[in-house]
């Protein structure tokens, strides 16, 4: 099984991309960098899936959940403690 960009989102990257940079070595740098994010949520959610289908197998339970949480783990909010704050 392979994993393939739809040309839609390709078509769309592509036009961000130009909005965004002229030069090519940076297009190519911000397709291949969605692109790959793009691959990586696709195997995540086929990694998933599979796990899904053994729930009700003894420590699988919650490994789906589990996985997707260590893969694209939540940015922490921003700190709103001045730096050095924690010296006075």
């Amino acid at each position: 099984m392979s994993i393939q960009l739809p040309p839609e989102l390709f078509a769309d990257l592509m036009a961000k991309a130009r909005a965004q940079y002229e030069k090519p070595g940076m297009i190519a740098s911000f397709l291949a960098d969605k692109a790959a994010e793009w691959a990586a949520d696709q195997e995540l959610e086929m990694c998933c899936d599979e796990i899904y289908k053994h729930e009700d197998q003894p420590l699988c339970g919650g490994t789906a959940e589990w996985l997707r949480a260590a893969r694209r783990p939540k940015p922490k909010p921003p700190s709103l403690k001045f730096p050095g704050a924690d010296r006075v």
